[in-house]
């Protein structure tokens, strides 16, 4: 690109990103302040994005900034900042390795960011490994730690697989197309030049797109690394890949999908028909593998592991079965996942500091030293059983209705069917909670800030549940906030 027309970009629009970069440097120089200096990025970075009025706006056409971009945006970077204030007393983390944290928080929360506002298939997978790279390393930092170390390995295997289908799956979307703008691609898939035919190997490449991103939604195919991740990693990591790289991970898959729906045909096309049966396949083993495996579980974040591939499955229902509020129905699910998580996660460690254990049985007593903790994790678990009056209840209830609006009614009985496998686990959780322990215990010491942030995850997940329609239309504004922009291939407004 000559010089005169790089200077010409708007490079004002990636200035959220360009401090979330910043503030990940300044976290290994400020050693003293890391925390304080990455929570500081943050906030700014949100101010930026959402504080000055947005406009619609292509960075040379691989970043674009659409309602889609401040939905998904929001959801890594109010993660990142939660997540920032677990870390920062988290069990696992080190106080001399605290700087090296929050650094790869912020790190791969850009990854996060950039599969946000990524419209080509080399600047997504740019994201995609920022995020991933940053992942591993948080995953292995605790090096002594034998459960760790293996977790790692795990992960790095699992992680390498997943990258090399997917430049496997690109290399013939690419080749077939000679592009790698995903709305380019969507519309050569769709209208295809004289004498070409897009036959079944083009099907093949974005099946294998789609099982590498499902590494990072953890869903079926490669979803077995997550169990001993979510085990041996701390508390704090274990809740980012749960929660914020959960996100990023859908962020991803909707940019693709997005790339197919823009294309002439849209939802109709009979290529959008064999990848939605795709998709449709993959929620319903997700959902089915996820709860039946998590019946057997012993250990809370390896059954929060297991829960964690069941909302996956959820969570690939919007998409699966198009209509016009899937990316709502999506962003609705998410924000509630991520208050529910994060919540759960931050009571697990307060109880892992006390015991040293994260198996269901330390939980035991809970009631008696904590009622705080307890409210609030009651709050929270009946939330992911998608219990009424909760937000995990409404973002359930939305997902059933675009199953039936989108003409997948099957996969909304076997989100009903799976639910109620859930409540078995989900309700053994909360009984060992409110159940007492064998001796009598003392109160347990809850940290201020995350006793705090318990409060806020639980009460959130209470008021979205008691005006779901407020917080549904607060999303659809947000999606609308970039004025003139037509997102995911038709009008929002």
């Amino acid at each position: 690109m000559p010089t005169a027309n790089l200077w010409s970009l708007p490079w004002s629009m990636l200035w959220p990103e360009t401090v979330v970069l910043l503030g990940a440097m300044a976290a290994l120089v400020l050693r003293r302040v890391a925390f304080e200096s990455a929570v500081l990025a943050i906030v700014l970075s949100l101010w930026l994005r959402f504080g000055i009025p947005s406009h619609p706006g292509s960075f040379a056409g691989a970043f674009r900034v659409d309602g889609f971009t401040l939905l998904f945006q929001a959801l890594v970077l109010v993660g990142t900042l939660m997540l920032l204030v677990l870390a920062r007393r988290s069990l696992g983390v080190p106080a001399e390795r605290r700087p090296e944290y929050a650094s790869l928080f912020l790190f791969a929360a850009l990854g996060g960011m950039v599969l946000a506002g990524a419209t080509d298939l080399v600047l997504l997978f740019v994201g995609l490994e920022t995020l991933s790279i940053a992942s591993y390393i948080l995953v292995g930092m605790r090096k002594g730690n034998r459960a760790s170390a293996e977790g790692a390995m795990k992960y790095i295997l699992s992680g390498a697989t997943a990258t090399a289908v997917f430049l496997f799956g690109a290399s013939y979307l690419v080749g077939w197309t000679g592009a790698t703008d995903l709305g380019e691609i969507g519309r050569r898939l769709a209208d295809p030049a004289p004498g070409e035919v897009a036959g079944p190997l083009l099907t093949v490449g974005f099946m294998f797109v789609l099982a590498a991103l499902s590494f990072k939604i953890v869903s079926l195919p490669f979803y077995m690394w997550a169990p001993d991740v979510y085990q041996g990693a701390p508390i704090a990591v274990t809740t980012f890949l749960a929660a914020v790289s959960k996100t990023a991970g859908f962020a991803a898959l909707a940019r693709i999908v997005e790339g197919v729906l823009a294309a002439p045909g849209g939802p109709g096309s009979p290529f959008w028909h064999e990848m939605s049966t795709v998709l449709a396949i993959l929620a319903a083993a997700s959902m089915v593998a996820g709860n039946v495996i998590a019946l057997r579980q012993k250990n809370t974040k390896r059954l929060l592991a297991y829960s964690s591939i069941a909302h996956a499955g959820y969570l690939l229902i919007p998409l699966a079965a198009f209509n016009a509020m899937t990316f709502q129905q999506l962003a609705f699910y998410l924000w509630a996942y991520l208050l529910m998580n994060v919540g759960v996660f931050a009571v697990l460690d307060q109880v892992a500091r006390a015991h040293g254990s994260t198996d269901m049985a330390a939980l035991n007593g809970l009631s008696r030293r904590s009622p705080l903790l307890t409210a609030a994790l009651t709050v929270l678990v009946l939330s992911l059983a998608g219990m009424p009056l909760t937000a995990g209840f409404f973002a359930k209830w939305y997902v059933l209705t675009g199953a039936l609006a989108g003409g997948k009614g099957w996969l909304g009985f076997v989100l009903i069917a799976t639910t109620v496998v859930s409540y078995a686990y989900y309700f053994h959780l909360l009984r060992h909670a409110w159940s007492r322990a064998e001796e009598e215990l003392p109160p347990l010491r809850v940290s201020w800030p995350v006793g705090a942030l318990v409060v806020v995850a639980a009460g959130l997940t209470l008021l979205i549940g008691v005006f779901p329609g407020q917080w549904l239309g607060g999303l659809q504004q947000m999606m609308d906030a970039v004025q003139g922009t037509a997102t995911f291939g038709f009008e929002t407004r």
